[in-house]
């Protein structure tokens, strides 16, 4: 099993030094990384409503906020590992 995992990594090496895929692996990293950052400043808005909301005596808002809160560490968790990988693949 592990002879497999590594022969796939090494193939994976080999390709991401042909520059048509290292560009086209760079931009999808690129995107999923824009991606996660639109969807951060998306649930911190939901966020400040929320705590707004809550802040004008709306408690029925309560288990929102977590949720929102737990989806917006979620998401800081995938972007640090978009970023991670990007950074694993290409700044050697």
């Amino acid at each position: 099993m592990f002879d497999k995992l590594y022969a796939i990594t090494e193939e994976a090496g080999k390709a991401l030094k042909k520059p048509f895929v290292k560009n086209k692996v760079q931009r999808a990293l690129a995107g999923a990384a824009d991606s996660y950052e639109s969807q951060k400043i998306d649930t911190q808005e939901k966020i400040d409503k929320l705590m707004g909301e809550i802040a004008n005596g709306a408690v029925d808002k309560i288990g929102e906020l977590v949720e929102a809160r737990l989806e917006l560490k979620e998401i800081d968790a995938q972007a640090a590992e978009t970023t991670a990988i990007k950074a694993e693949m290409f700044d050697k």
